[in-house]
């Protein structure tokens, strides 16, 4: 049986027994001055390598988990955030050359403007014929695989004009934009233009408007 501790509540001597002394053989109080004392219980020691492991397991795995339900609770709002991203450069590239005309940035020209009520988006084939069932959004997040398959976007305005998707390769990475038409299928209503990686003040400026601005108006066929 293991032994009890008590304590002298006056001398503070430790005496081990089953029961506490009649009196303290250091100062001579009671057996009623002392206190028995309760064995502490042992707990991780938070210096060791074990516990430093585990708890920062414990965080590796909280934190994963809740960026992973962060992550998927933003994901909806984030493809539409892309979504509304493209309907507006297409909306851009079409009322970029009235912009131009009525001195007033585009974006705010197209601020009253509602996409869903003046755009027709679809798909066609090499010869022209549309292609259905074919999600033309889905298409724009592989352009050049898409017209490797032979299926081309477009974005036909109720006016007549038409907005072609474009898509290379810059100098440190992709560009891509939106090409406006008029109703000729010949002069250039407008552009818009984006990278991922271009020189700032160099190839960057293809996304500025004062170098789109360029492109309204002009042919992109000579004569015949």
């Amino acid at each position: 049986m293991a032994k009890k501790q008590f304590k002298c509540n006056v001398c503070g001597y430790i005496h081990e027994g089953a029961s506490a002394p009649d009196t303290c053989p250091v100062c001579g109080v009671a057996a009623s001055e002392f206190t028995e004392q309760k064995a502490a219980r042992k707990g991780f020691d938070t210096n060791s390598n074990a516990y430093i492991v585990i708890y920062s397991t414990v965080m590796v795995v909280i934190v994963a988990t809740l960026l992973a339900l962060a992550a998927l609770g933003l994901q909806k709002r984030q493809a539409e955030n892309e979504l509304n991203e493209k309907k507006q450069s297409i909306l851009l590239s079409l009322y970029a050359g009235d912009a131009v005309k009525q001195g007033v940035p585009a974006e705010e020209l197209i601020k009253s403007v509602k996409y869903d009520e003046v755009i027709d988006a679809y798909v066609v084939d090499k010869e022209g014929n549309r292609i259905e069932g074919e999600n033309v959004f889905a298409l724009l997040n592989d352009l050049p695989g898409a017209y490797e398959a032979g299926k081309f976007p477009l974005f036909e305005a109720k006016d007549g004009r038409v907005v072609i998707p474009v898509t290379g390769m810059g100098l440190w990475g992709p560009v891509w934009g939106y090409v406006a038409l008029e109703k000729d299928m010949n002069t250039m209503a407008g552009i818009i233009m984006a990278h991922k990686g271009e020189t700032p003040g160099l190839g960057a400026e293809i996304a500025t408007s004062k170098f789109q601005s360029h492109f309204i108006g002009k042919q992109i066929f000579e004569g015949d």
